[in-house]
C-alpha cells in the first residue's frame, strides 16, 4: 500500500518523479550461487517528498520483505580509507563528551566496528544492538570492553546508563522515522543528560550530486540537515550540530533531550533536476558502450553498485563487481546475478574501465589497480 503520508511529520506527501519497479529488497545479502541470486525477493520503490519538512521516503516500502537476519553484509571496514575514517571520529567523540572510561550504546551496531574503535580510542564500555550481527565476526580490542546484543532496539528496551547514545547508519533503514526517534527520546527519560549522535547518508549530497546509485530499497528514509534536525527538534531534543562528514557523505546530528518547543524550520525545496539527469547521462553511457561493444567492472559489490544495474539498462555491459571485502568474494549480486569477485580476479577478465562506485575511495582503488598492473581506465561514479 502506497503511503503518501510524511513519517516524519505526518504532513501530505508529494510524488518526486523517480520510481524503480521490481528491484532488490536487500541489496547487501549474500548469495552464495547465481540462480539464489536471481530469485531473491523484490520490491517497488516511488520516492515522495514532503513540503513542511523536506523528508522523502519511497512510499512504496513494505517492512515485511526486509531480513536484516544472517547473511547480511554491509561492513566498510576492509578499507583503509573507512577505517581511518572511524578511527578519527571515534578519538574526537570521545575528546568532545569525556567519555574514557564511561559506558556508551550504539543502535544497530553492525558487527562492532564503531564501538571498537571507540574502545581503542579510551571508552570503558561499548555496548552494541544490533539482530544481524555475528559474534565471530566481533572486532578484537586493544582495551576497554565490548558488549554486542544480538536484539533490535524497541519500546521494552531498557538501556543502561550511558554516556553518549549513538545510532550509525540506522534511521534510514526506518519507515517510521518520528516513532523511532520518539522511542529514544523516551529511552532517554531517566538519563536526560545523555546526548546523542547520529549518522545516516545524506540527502543534501544525494540532491547535489545527483546520485541515483545511493537510492535503493533498504534506505526508504532520506534526511537533508533541515529535515534530520527538524525531526529531532520535533521528539524533543534540542539538536547541537548537524554537519556533513566523510567528504559531504553522511550527516552528523548531536543532540541532547529538551522540553523546548520545536522551532519551525524553512525548508528548501527538494529538487530532482540532478538525479534525473545523472539517470539519463549514465544510460546514454552504457548505450555507448553496448554501441562500441566495450564492457566495465565495477569496483564496490555492495548497494550502490545493486542501484547502478537495476535503476538503469547497464546490465549487458558489467562483467562483474569487484569488492575487497572477502565475505562478498565468490557471491553473486541479487536479481541480476552478477558476480563478486577479489581485486587479483581483475587479470583473467577483459575489459575497458573500472567503475568505482564511490569516489572517496579512489586514491585507494587506483593504488590497488597499480599493484595489480590494471592499465584499463578508472572512471568514478559521482
Amino acid at each position: 500500500m502506497t503511503n503518501t503520508t510524511c513519517p516524519a511529520c505526518n504532513h501530505s506527501g508529494q510524488r518526486l518523479g523517480y520510481a524503480v519497479s521490481q528491484i532488490p529488497v536487500n541489496s547487501v545479502r549474500l548469495h552464495h550461487d547465481e540462480a539464489s541470486a536471481r530469485a531473491a525477493a523484490r520490491g517497488d520503490l516511488s520516492l515522495y517528498g514532503c513540503v513542511r519538512c523536506g523528508f522523502v521516503w519511497n512510499a512504496e516500502f513494505d517492512a515485511g520483505l526486509i531480513d536484516y537476519s544472517s547473511g547480511y553484509e554491509s561492513t566498510q571496514s576492509y578499507s583503509g580509507t573507512y577505517r581511518k575514517f572511524l578511527d578519527q571520529q571515534a578519538v574526537e567523540l570521545v575528546e568532545a563528551y569525556n567519555l574514557k572510561g564511561k559506558t556508551v550504546i550504539e543502535i544497530g551496531c553492525g558487527h562492532g566496528e564503531f564501538l571498537a574503535a571507540l574502545c581503542n580510542a579510551g571508552v570503558g564500555h561499548g555496548i552494541g544492538y544490533d539482530p544481524a550481527a555475528l559474534v565471530e565476526r566481533r572486532p578484537q580490542i586493544a582495551q576497554g570492553e565490548l558488549t554486542i546484543i544480538q536484539e533490535a532496539v524497541g519500546p521494552e528496551t531498557t538501556l543502561q546508563q550511558a554516556a553518549l547514545i549513538i545510532c550509525r547508519n540506522t534511521l534510514e533503514h526506518v519507515p517510521d522515522v518520528a516513532v523511532f526517534v520518539a522511542g529514544i527520546r523516551q529511552a532517554l527519560e531517566n538519563q536526560p543528560e545523555t546526548p546523542v549522535f547520529i549518522q545516516i547518508p545524506s540527502w543534501d549530497r544525494v540532491g547535489a550530486e545527483g546520485a541515483f546509485w545511493d537510492i535503493y530499497y533498504e534506505h526508504c528514509s532520506y534526511f537533508s540537515q533541515q529535515s534530520l534536525s527538524g525531526l529531532f527538534e520535533g521528539c524533543g531534543f534540542t539538536v547541537d550540530q548537524c554537519s556533513m562528514t566523510f567528504g559531504g557523505q553522511y550527516l552528523d546530528l548531536r543532540a541532547r533531550a529538551s522540553s523546548a518547543k520545536a522551532v519551525d524550520r524553512a525548508v528548501s525545496e527538494i529538487d530532482m533536476t540532478a538525479i534525473l539527469s545523472q539517470r539519463q547521462a549514465w544510460q546514454t553511457y552504457f548505450q555507448t558502450l553496448r554501441d562500441q561493444d566495450r564492457k566495465v567492472v565495477l569496483w564496490g559489490g555492495g548497494s550502490k553498485a545493486v542501484a547502478l544495474l537495476t535503476s538503469i539498462d547497464s546490465q549487458d555491459r558489467v562483467l562483474a563487481a569487484v569488492d575487497i571485502n572477502p565475505h562478498k568474494q565468490g557471491c553473486y549480486l541479487p536479481v541480476t546475478g552478477h558476480p563478486v569477485i577479489g581485486p587479483e580476479q581483475l587479470k583473467e577478465l577483459e575489459f575497458d574501465e573500472v567503475l568505482l562506485m564511490n569516489g572517496i575511495y579512489r586514491d585507494e582503488v587506483a593504488a590497488d589497480l597499480k599493484r595489480l598492473g590494471v592499465t584499463a581506465t578508472l572512471k568514478t561514479f559521482d
